[in-house]
């Protein structure tokens, strides 16, 4: 007697990667990340992060796409921009601090190596729909959270 079974896992949670759109590498040399508990209106904040590129393949990843350079963190989970928190991304050398928020994920039971793919946040003031990019680098895909000059 045969007994098929199907193997569901939970997926994994996906993440936001920060896209700095329009500025100079050094401009972004150095960025302060804090995570904060949700909806407290960034008043309770968890743990902060400084991105350098000075971290090299084993911190901060940064990759220029034209305008665009795209910070990847392999720092580990608790610096990754993720649901069940509120962000914000201090660039030091513009004094400009933007908020991330309300990150909304699809959580579900797939396959080996699925994801729950996130489905808006805010950013500031605005709602943001997501799209996930496939590029050839695991470091430059994923979803992104754009930031402008």
């Amino acid at each position: 007697m045969l007994f098929f079974f199907s193997c569901d896992y939970f997926c994994s949670n996906t993440y936001l990667n920060l896209a700095f759109v329009g500025f100079d590498s050094t401009d972004i040399y150095k960025i302060v990340l804090r995570k904060y508990k949700i909806n407290t209106a960034f008043q309770s904040p968890i743990d902060t992060f400084l991105i350098t590129k000075d971290t090299g393949n084993f911190g901060y990843i940064y990759t220029i796409i034209n305008d665009t350079t795209v910070i990847y963190n392999n720092m580990g989970d608790s610096a990754q921009i993720t649901n069940g928190y509120d962000w914000a991304v201090y660039i030091p050398s513009k004094n400009k601090t933007k908020y991330i928020s309300n990150i909304e994920r699809m959580p579900g039971n797939g396959k080996h190596g699925c994801l729950n793919p996130i489905i808006s946040f805010k950013q500031d003031s605005s709602i943001i729909t997501p799209r996930w990019i496939s590029t050839d680098q695991f470091w430059t895909t994923g979803y992104r959270a754009y930031i402008y000059k």
